[in-house]
This record gives C-alpha cells, sequence and structure tokens, in this order.
C-alpha cells in the first residue's frame, strides 16, 4: 500500500516535470519548508522527479525542513531519494545555524488546517514571521524567495473575484485575525526583501487539494473523504458558502514556474472550480456512496470567509496557463489516495488486535 501511495504522488510529480521548464533549479541549494504537508510534500516529489533526469554536473541539493516526525507513509521516500531531512523548529534561531546556505527557499510550511491556526494562535504568528527572518538568514545575496501566502488576506473585503491590487482589512480581535495578519505580515518580509534585490515572491494559494494529506487532516474536502467512508458526512451548517479549488499538481505547476521565472512580486495561485460546501458534500457523498446530512439552520461560525474566489488572470496570462485540472478528475484522484489511506490504517488497527 505504501508503495501505491508513492506511485499516485510520482505520477504527478512526472506530469509537473514534463508540463513545465524546470532548468532554473540546476546546480542549486534549495531549502523546502513544510515537506510534509500537501503543498510542500508534492513540491518536493516534482523537484526530485526532475533531479532524476539531470547530468552529475547539473544536480541540485534538495532540503526538506519541518518540525514534525516523518510519518511511516513517506519515511521511505525520503530515505531512498537522497533528500536531506531536517526536523527543526525555526522559530528558534538557534535552530537555523544547522541549514547551509541555499540558492532557494520555498516557504511552504504554515497551518493551513483552520482547526490548527485556531488552536495555536501563537505558532501560526511566529509561522509567518519569526520562523520565516531567521529562515532568509541562509539566503544567498543572488538568491530566490517564494512564500506562500493565502487567500485570506483579503478577509474584509466583500468582493467576489480578488485581484493582487485588492486590499483586506482584519479586526485584531477577529477569530482567524493571527492567521490572516500573519500572513500579511509575511508578504511584508517578502516586500521588504524584493526591495533589497532579492527575487522575491508572495503566492496567495486558494483551497489547493490531492494527494498528499493525511487521515487527521481537517480541511473540509478531507474530511468529507473521510467521513463518507464511514457513512456518515454530516454538515456542521448550510453549506452555503462558495470556495474554489486547485488541484495540487496545477498549484505546483503555478509555483514552481513563479520561482523559475515570475515577473511580479505577487501572485493569486488558485483554480477555476467553484461550488458551494453543501454542493461539494453531495458530489463526494455520491461518489462514495455515502448518507448525507445537512442540517437547515445556520449554527456554525468560526469567521471563516462566506465566499473564496480570486481572480488568476495574472498567472494565466503571465506563465500562458489556461488547462486546469477538472474538478471531478481531482476529487477522484483524492478519493482513491484517502480510500488506500483508509485500508492501510484498517490493516494496522487489525495488526494490533492480533
Amino acid at each position: 500500500m505504501l508503495k501505491q501511495l508513492d506511485n499516485i504522488l510520482k505520477k504527478d510529480a512526472h506530469i509537473v516535470c514534463n508540463e513545465i521548464d524546470l532548468t532554473f533549479f540546476k546546480n542549486k541549494n534549495i531549502i523546502v519548508t513544510g515537506g510534509t504537508g500537501l503543498i510542500g510534500l508534492n513540491l518536493i516529489y516534482a523537484l526530485n522527479e526532475y533531479r532524476k533526469s539531470l547530468k552529475k554536473s547539473e544536480n541540485f541539493k534538495l532540503i526538506s525542513i519541518s518540525k514534525n516526525k516523518l510519518k511511516p507513509e513517506i519515511n521511505f521516500f525520503y530515505k531512498f531519494n537522497n533528500i536531506d531531512y531536517l526536523q527543526l523548529d525555526l522559530s528558534n534561531a538557534n535552530e537555523t545555524n544547522k541549514l547551509p546556505e541555499c540558492d532557494v527557499i520555498i516557504h511552504a510550511a504554515g497551518y493551513g488546517q483552520p482547526k490548527k491556526f485556531l488552536d495555536d494562535k501563537i505558532s501560526t504568528l511566529a509561522l509567518n514571521s519569526s520562523f520565516l527572518l531567521n529562515l532568509i538568514k541562509k539566503l544567498r545575496n543572488d538568491g530566490t524567495v517564494l512564500y506562500l501566502s493565502s487567500s485570506e488576506v483579503y478577509s474584509g473585503n466583500d468582493k467576489i473575484g480578488h485581484s493582487e491590487q485588492d486590499i483586506g482589512t482584519t479586526d485584531p480581535y477577529h477569530p482567524r485575525s493571527s492567521y490572516i495578519e500573519s500572513k500579511r505580515f509575511g508578504e511584508t518580509i517578502i516586500k521588504a526583501l524584493n526591495d533589497n534585490g532579492y527575487r522575491a515572491y508572495s503566492a496567495r494559494i486558494s483551497l489547493a487539494y490531492g494527494p498528499g494529506v493525511f487521515m487527521n487532516d481537517e480541511r473540509a474536502i478531507n474530511q468529507f473523504i473521510i467521513k463518507s467512508f464511514k457513512n456518515k458526512l454530516n454538515l456542521l451548517d448550510t453549506g452555503k458558502a462558495l470556495r474554489t479549488y486547485c488541484y495540487i499538481t496545477d498549484i505546483s505547476k503555478i509555483l514552481l514556474s513563479i520561482v523559475s521565472s515570475g515577473r511580479q512580486i505577487v501572485y493569486n495561485v488558485g483554480g477555476e472550480s467553484t461550488l458551494n460546501i453543501a454542493n461539494l458534500a453531495k458530489i463526494i457523498a455520491q461518489k462514495t456512496k455515502s448518507k448525507l446530512f445537512i442540517p437547515k439552520n445556520e449554527n456554525f461560525d468560526t469567521g471563516a470567509p462566506k465566499n473564496v474566489k480570486m481572480n488568476i488572470e495574472r498567472v494565466k496570462k503571465e506563465f500562458n496557463y489556461s488547462e486546469f485540472v477538472s474538478f471531478d478528475e481531482g476529487l477522484d484522484n483524492t478519493i482513491k489516495w484517502f480510500q488506500i489511506l483508509n485500508d492501510l490504517s484498517q490493516c494496522n488497527k487489525e495488526k494490533l488486535i492480533k
């Protein structure tokens, strides 16, 4: 089953490598933070697959950083693919000394799951401030850094279809303010780096999904799939909120294109598949043949945005990007991934019983 998971990630990585130019990364030292998360893990896979095609003289060093211990599901991948994995907490400046100088930093570490950033607000603030400030101390003078921001920086602006020029506002007492304001602060660091002559970019991500997450992931789309396996997909509210999803191969291709040849400082990075939460649940219930319960009353509010949809014309025009993975295909791939994880979990439980 572990091999099946590996094959799914490698298949997506091959798609990324075959469809964009990655020559920029030759002979570079590259650090990717958040290497056990959805985006970080898939970027690691894509870069590693590209590295296999290079001559020895063109090779690059790939370092993955996370404060988390490697999960058994991906431990074998790091072990056998010559990727340096460092378990570090870079909010501690002393930990930074363990890192080599690098040419490229992709800061993908962050609490993308609302439960995490609502439960641990101090760490959320640190990830996008002291963590990033310590990390860039290892960036060479001609280096490149990509910071993964969020569509939530537009919070407080009720427009649907925000472009990069739009500005949000947040009450510091808003339940999600630690996440929103820290993402804005991270972007401010990136702008300062850019002013100092670095190639520095912010990518405002909107709802990435796909293989590369695990059974403890709390994001709605993943929880719906997990709950559907137990035949009890229950929504917490009426599900009217709109969401725009982007499959992970599209996310990876756009992010790596930004690092390679971006001409702007900030980019909206998202997809074109927009639907409300209730319809998302209905589609998943149909595909997994699960029961579905949607309450009639609005009784749940964590301050989440009512509508998430960004204008992605800058990315489409600059990188000539027009072919996005359909939501139907991406969701099928994601359900298949979780089905394998679920089977693996059941096997482990049976071994414990025996």
